[in-house]
């Protein structure tokens, strides 16, 4: 959410110097890694887990899924 809390500061440095502040629509590709690394139901465990306790998304511990990679096998 970095890019989010950035936009808003940017727009607002901007308007306050008369300046204009547009998104421009691009769309990206991102890597389907973490579906070939992780099984479905490591993944669904953690979204629930997430999506009940959204608090934890604080904790670099409970959002291991972005940060940690698998052992090599």
């Amino acid at each position: 959410s970095e890019e989010i809390h950035f936009s808003r500061r940017l727009k607002k440095w901007g308007r306050n110097r008369g300046l204009g502040f547009v998104i421009i629509p691009l769309s990206v590709d991102t890597s389907m890694r973490k579906f070939q690394w992780y099984s479905r139901r490591q993944l669904l465990g953690w979204a629930f887990t997430l999506l009940l306790c959204p608090w934890l998304l604080r904790s670099k511990r409970h959002c291991a899924v972005w940060y940690r990679r698998p052992p090599p096998t």
